[in-house]
């Protein structure tokens, strides 16, 4: 047994215990709302400061979620309720794939960004962040290294952006056609992004036939020599 699904069943196969499954559901169905709430306690306390912090969080938010969305389609690892048979599920059962957490990573990338510019808020947001996580494998629907991954992932998009906005605005002083410029790439690429994981169309057969041999190499392929 690997230490993943070891502590899968250390956190998630235990006596019902109706108090704490009941804020663990909570949790994760509700801990974007918490910390939702933080960001309305910033701009309350903050005022126009908190605009820029509460834009960048919004931006921060998408892409985390498109990125976590194209991880999975390129992970594809079966959630563990289709793996592990006496596992307590407590909510419903999603269709989608398991690596990484889109919930993990979308609280840790917000709570990277409260953290950053709200420092009084840093606690409360990671706290807030760690909780939905681990509600996360309590509940049945992912595995530890799941919540790991997307955390990670989620703090690398929030601190790249974050670092990204403080370059841009060095460049804005000194040139700010560069900057704007820059900017507008920016959003392309993430209007790019955004298209690649919600967008209507589909991949016409060659692209797909190309698609899934990238995703599996090998020296030849039906329709392809050597």
């Amino acid at each position: 047994m690997s230490l993943d699904i070891a502590l899968l069943r250390i956190i998630n196969l235990h006596e019902p215990l109706s108090l704490l499954d009941s804020f663990m559901v909570f949790i994760t169905h509700q801990g974007r709302l918490l910390l939702a709430g933080l960001s309305i306690l910033a701009m309350l306390k903050e005022g126009k400061k908190a605009i820029i912090p509460l834009i960048i969080s919004l931006i921060v938010l998408g892409l985390s979620d498109a990125t976590g969305n194209l991880l999975k389609h390129i992970f594809e690892r079966p959630r563990p309720f289709n793996v592990i048979e006496d596992l307590r599920v407590l909510v419903g059962r999603g269709t989608s794939y398991s690596f990484p957490s889109n919930h993990a990573l979308n609280a840790f990338a917000i709570a990277t960004v409260l953290g950053y510019y709200f420092r009084y808020l840093r606690i409360p947001a990671f706290l807030i962040a760690g909780l939905v996580g681990l509600s996360r494998v309590y509940v049945g629907v992912h595995y530890p290294s799941d919540v790991i991954g997307g955390a990670v992932v989620g703090l690398l998009i929030a601190l790249s952006l974050v670092y990204g906005f403080n370059r841009l605005k060095g460049v804005y002083r000194d040139d700010p056609l560069s900057a704007g410029f820059y900017l507008l790439l920016f959003f392309l690429l993430i209007a790019r992004l955004f298209y690649i994981a919600y967008g209507p169309l589909e991949l016409s057969p060659d692209e797909a036939h190309y698609w899934e041999w990238s995703r599996r190499p090998d020296l030849s392929y039906y329709s392809k020599g050597p």
